[in-house]
């Protein structure tokens, strides 16, 4: 283990590199680099190529962060709904009419809706306690 005033001139030292190769201009850097015979198209290939592993392994990060929220959450607004009760309410949502209420234009009556938008709007309807007319 190296000593704490060695620990401390090798910290000095570091900070002095770094502050001596930020305050450096980009035509210093490339002109040193030339001198060195440093291969520059080959290290921006290389920092590249590390950039975007970076990013990948962020995005995978990301993933796997929103597939455990998910997982954890995944069956807390399941609606419960039979085919006879769906039934009754795709009926009333293509007439356009719940009960004495119209639907909005939103609803558009069932007409031009997929069967997921369909599906959900009938959840949605359920969850926020729409009755249905013989249910009024």
């Amino acid at each position: 283990m190296p000593e704490k005033g060695k620990a401390t001139d090798m910290e000095a030292l570091r900070e002095a590199l770094i502050d001596d190769i930020l305050s450096m201009t980009e035509e210093k850097i490339l002109a040193e680099a030339k001198e060195d015979n440093v291969d520059l198209d080959g290290n921006l290939r290389k920092t590249k190529a590390l950039f975007d592993q970076a990013k990948k392994s962020a995005a995978k990060g990301k993933l796997k962060a929103a597939q455990a929220a998910v997982a954890n959450n995944v069956f807390s607004n399941v609606v419960p709904m039979d085919r006879e009760r769906f039934a009754k309410y795709d009926a009333a949502l293509r007439t356009g009419k719940i009960g004495t209420s119209e639907l909005t234009l939103a609803a558009r009556n069932g007409s031009g809706l997929s069967e997921e938008d369909r599906r959900k709007l009938i959840e949605d309807m359920i969850e926020l306690g729409i009755p249905l007319p013989d249910e009024e």
